[in-house]
This record gives C-alpha cells, structure tokens and sequence, in this order.
C-alpha cells in the first residue's frame, strides 16, 4: 500500500447564473457573432468563452447555465465575462448576478487498490 494520500483534480464545474431580467435571444444572436441559437432544435442561445473555455447556455427568462470551469476563480471571471458581452450588445442585465455552484465533477487517484467485492458490503445503502 503507497504512503502517499489521495490526489485529485477538478474536472467541471457547472453552476447556475440569475441574471434577473428577461432576454431577447434572438436581438442577441443577431448582434453576438460567436452565439449559436436555434430555437426549434434547443431554447436557449448558446455562447463560448476561450479564454477560460466556457459554455454558457442562456435562456429568455434571464437564467443561464455556465459549465466547463476548472476552479471557482475561473467560473467567476467567466461569469463577470459573459455579463459584460451581453451587456455590451444590448441586455440590460446586473453586473453582479447571483451564482450557484451546481455540480463539480473530479477525477482521483486513491494510490491503493480497491477491494471493490469488500467495498460493496461495507458501504450498502450508503
């Protein structure tokens, strides 16, 4: 058994953004050149960062959903991003929208092997 302790790594984080105002999607796609939005395949306008990469979905009632951020500091100038775009084309929205983390997905390394027959009886109904 290694003497070195678990290591892990932050794959995607995914949170939820309230802009608290309704949107024009469509004024948006015409004025946002990298937006992709189609309404009758998908309701919500889709935008991309690169610089953190980023995926946005951005829906009429105000809410949007970002994913792809590997830490929080990466997620929050993604958000303060995507606000200053839309803000800059138009959308009345706040500088400082609400944000909620969602969901983090992480990989990790346990540097041990598993027993996972021993693992299953000792965590059921866990």
């Amino acid at each position: 058994m290694s003497s070195r302790g678990p290591t892990y790594r932050i794959e995607n984080i995914v949170a939820t953004v309230n802009l608290g105002v309704e949107l024009d999607l469509e004024k948006l796609a015409e004025r946002l050149m990298m937006a992709e939005y189609n309404p009758d395949q998908f309701p919500g306008l889709i935008l991309r960062l690169t610089k953190p990469r980023i995926s946005a979905l951005i829906f009429r009632t105000g809410k949007m959903v970002a994913t792809g951020a590997k830490n929080e500091e990466d997620l929050k100038n993604a958000v303060k991003a995507l606000v200053k775009l839309l803000r800059d084309h138009g959308a009345e929205v706040p500088f400082d929208p609400e944000v909620q983390i969602q969901n983090i997905v992480a990989s990790g390394n346990l540097h041990a092997e598993v027993d996972l027959e021993q693992a299953v009886l000792m965590l059921e109904n866990a």
